[in-house]
């Protein structure tokens, strides 16, 4: 006889990709995949969005572990992730030509309460890529941490930024963030930016940037 969470497990590799096709709004392929019931974890060896020929995002060695109480209701929400590599093209994400979302709270099941990865590049709407290495999300209510490594100019420079508010970024609100850029081996080189942004009364934003490095300290503002 086979067993519930056997049967469970088949149900929902035949369905995953039909359920985020529909809730994300954007077709969704998954290579083979596997699930555990108990932990409700799914691998997948690969994930695209959108057209396969011109992908929005493509992961590689996908592991996510999901919401039982989201899922008993039809919803997804993501606890866990991890993967070897994401790519993201936002400039490819369907829609992109009429205005963009003015909010941006429907995301928020989306993104998890913990991501790691090997590696990950941003492709602009140039397409030119910027390569990324570890970076880990973590959500820290009310805000988020994000660490990752970058080259710049054939230094490593280990990156920190910690969000004071995730809900007020997905509304395009105020935004407050703590930055920390760390040449490898030179700590003492270390740069620190508290960035604010503040959405303008009429239009436009504006900006103000407290930046420390080397014993120094300076202020910048600007708006539009």
């Amino acid at each position: 006889m086979l067993s519930s969470n056997f049967l469970v497990a088949r149900a929902l590799d035949a369905q995953l990709a039909t359920l985020l096709s529909r809730e994300l709004g954007i077709e969704v392929t998954l290579g083979p995949t596997r699930a555990r019931i108990p932990s409700l974890t799914v691998q997948s060896p690969t994930l695209v969005m959108g057209d396969p020929a011109r992908p929005a995002l493509v992961a590689a060695g996908v592991s996510v572990s999901l919401d039982w109480s989201d899922l008993l209701h039809g919803e997804i929400r993501l606890r866990r992730a991890t993967g070897e590599h994401l790519m993201v093209n936002t400039s490819l994400w369907p829609g992109n030509d009429n205005p963009w979302p003015t909010d941006y709270r429907f995301i928020d099941p989306y993104l998890p309460d913990y991501l790691a990865l090997e590696r990950a590049s941003y492709v602009d709407a140039d397409g030119v890529s910027y390569a990324f290495t570890e970076p880990l999300w973590r959500r820290e209510p009310p805000g988020a941490t994000l660490n990752w490594r970058s080259d710049l100019d054939g230094q490593e420079v280990a990156m920190s930024v910690a969000l004071s508010s995730l809900d007020e970024l997905l509304r395009l609100a105020q935004i407050k963030l703590q930055i920390t850029a760390t040449p490898a081996g030179k700590p003492e080189s270390a740069v620190d930016i508290s960035l604010g942004v503040q959405p303008g009364e009429q239009s436009g934003y504006g900006l103000n940037a407290d930046i420390s490095a080397a014993g120094m300290t300076g202020r910048v503002s600007a708006g539009n």
